[in-house]
């Protein structure tokens, strides 16, 4: 959590996903998460303490490049870029660093294994807004082409 928490700036306001939970919940919608609050604490409760300590300490020693990289990370999606921002992703502030290789696979890859399948049933049913992460959304691995792979069409509307 607390990596998670040191990885947005300060003063950036309320995160867009709690917004649009509170829009819905102004308006009576039912709501229902892609995953569970256990399941995103087990994305870091099963790494080694070892390797989460090491994370703690490089968001904390290079708080300010975390920063910058936000900032532009932002920026990118903003701009509606998901192929800018995805590359973006793929330059490791560690290149090469199993650590950061196997937690953008735990971060991302995984979940949006998971989070595309729940979706499928999700969009069967109908009549459903679902709202993830940008990073969750492109690359080969991402959700809208996991969700293309299930015979979905995927179309951009804004």
């Amino acid at each position: 959590a607390a990596f998670i928490i040191m990885s947005y700036p300060q003063g950036d306001g309320v995160p867009l996903d709690l917004q649009l939970l509170d829009v819905a919940y102004s308006n009576g919608a039912e709501t229902q998460g892609l995953e569970s609050l256990t399941e995103q604490g087990h994305v870091f409760n099963s790494m080694d303490l070892k390797s989460q300590v090491r994370l703690l300490l490089d968001t904390l020693c290079n708080y300010e490049s975390v920063n910058t990289e936000f900032e532009t990370m932002k920026t990118l999606y903003l701009k509606r870029d998901l192929r800018a921002l995805y590359n973006y992703s793929q330059q490791s502030s560690f290149p090469g660093d199993k650590l950061y290789d196997d937690l953008f696979r735990r971060l991302l890859t995984d979940r949006n294994r998971i989070m595309a399948e729940r979706m499928h049933q999700l969009l069967a049913a109908g009549n459903v807004f679902i709202a993830i992460g940008a990073m969750h959304l492109p690359g080969a691995d991402g959700v809208l082409s996991l969700l293309a792979k299930q015979g979905y069409t995927i179309t951009a509307v804004y």
